[in-house]
């Protein structure tokens, strides 16, 4: 068999299939030849996905018309094949896109529609995903690239701790970037129907933030799921309010902002901004400062920020205790008031005694260590 030939005949194949979604018909000067030089820096090219240009407003308009209708083809192309692997069957060439966020937030659901593979999606705010799975879904008749999902545990995981999620998910990073296979994205989900962002959601995306590093937030597509179980004027009041305040810094440095509406089309139209720029890959902050800096983890920004949390709670601890106080020299018969605050007051006693079980295994450093001890101190004089 000619081998050359037949290398020929595809490069042409996919050139055609390329030109029928980006070329512009009336333009005679398109020819085989040029569409199959674009497609060399192109990976998904079958869809229509290219590299980015610059455009006006005019040809951004019918860009962003074109890019649905390539989303949905991208989404019912005919037989796709997803499969279950491991770190080791990974390769550069893969389009590798991290799937984070907090516990419930659609994570593993996303993955599920998009992907069409059962990855045990639960029904309830207790976690599914406990360890890190990769899902990658091949498209053998239109792209020799591979799409690879990374689907990892929240770090409110309902049975490991914050720092054996962060081991986790470093160790996944650290290995990788040693075998110089780096992410195309990374797709952080937060629940819209959401009523505050504290506690969890805010404690996930400061996290999150560490982990990343500035440099990495461009790869970044914050998504919003949940829409169905929330009016859409308040929804979109509360998507204002994450763009302009809670995920400022991220959309300063050109992280973007998608919604998933729990169906394949709007799955892809998420990924379609990573799948345009696929080969434009980046380090995270993580993955530096353990490989390239040889950091330990606690000295990590992440790590770092384990300490943060502690800090933290001691001052909402503090807060539920005086509220307690002032609650029983109040003259009253409300029990339901008490109950509600011993709960949470017992609730930030666990995890406080369990950040300090975390904070202790990471070993800190002398320094550390003191200004601990000074914080707990400040608490127990209050």
């Amino acid at each position: 068999m000619d081998n050359s030939s037949d290398a020929g005949s595809n490069i042409k194949a996919e050139a055609e299939i390329n030109r029928s979604f980006t070329a512009n018909p009336n333009d005679s000067s398109t020819t085989t030849a040029a569409a199959a030089d674009d497609n060399k820096d192109t990976m998904f090219s079958g869809f229509g996905f290219g590299p980015f240009t610059r455009k006006s407003k005019k040809e951004k308009k019918a860009k962003d018309k074109n890019k649905q209708k390539k989303a949905n083809r991208l989404a019912f192309a005919g037989r796709p094949r997803a499969t279950k692997v491991e770190i080791d069957d990974l390769s550069q060439d893969d389009v590798i896109i991290a799937v984070m966020g907090p516990t419930g937030s659609g994570k593993s659901t996303f993955i599920n529609v998009a992907t069409e593979h059962d990855t045990g999606v639960g029904h309830s705010l207790e976690s599914c995903t406990s360890e890190i799975g990769i899902i990658k879904l091949s498209y053998p008749e239109w792209s020799d690239c591979d799409i690879v999902f990374v689907d990892t545990p929240g770090f409110d995981d309902t049975h490991k701790s914050d720092l054996d999620i962060l081991k986790m998910i470093s160790e996944w990073l650290s290995t990788t970037y040693k075998k110089e296979i780096l992410l195309s994205g990374i797709l952080y989900f937060h629940r819209i129907s959401d009523n505050r962002m504290a506690g969890t959601p805010l404690k996930n995306l400061r996290m999150f933030e560490e982990l990343c590093g500035k440099n990495a937030f461009h790869n970044v597509i914050l998504t919003t799921t949940m829409w169905d179980e929330i009016d859409e004027e308040v929804g979109i009041q509360r998507e204002k309010e994450l763009i302009h305040k809670y995920w400022k810094s991220m959309m300063d440095r050109k992280s973007k902002t998608m919604r998933f509406n729990n169906d394949r089309h709007s799955a892809f139209l998420v990924l379609a901004p990573l799948l345009e720029t696929a080969n434009q890959r980046h380090a995270t902050l993580l993955q530096k400062e353990m490989v390239d800096m040889h950091y330990q983890l606690r000295e990590t920004s992440a790590g770092q920020s384990l300490f943060s949390k502690i800090e933290t709670l001691v001052k909402q601890k503090q807060d539920v205790l005086r509220r307690i106080r002032d609650e029983m020299q109040r003259p009253s018969d409300d029990h339901d008031t008490m109950d509600i605050l011993r709960d949470e007051f017992q609730q930030l006693n666990t995890e406080l005694d369990r950040t300090m079980d975390d904070m202790r295994t990471l070993k800190l450093s002398l320094g550390d260590r003191l200004c601990l001890e000074f914080v707990l101190e400040g608490f127990l004089s209050v």
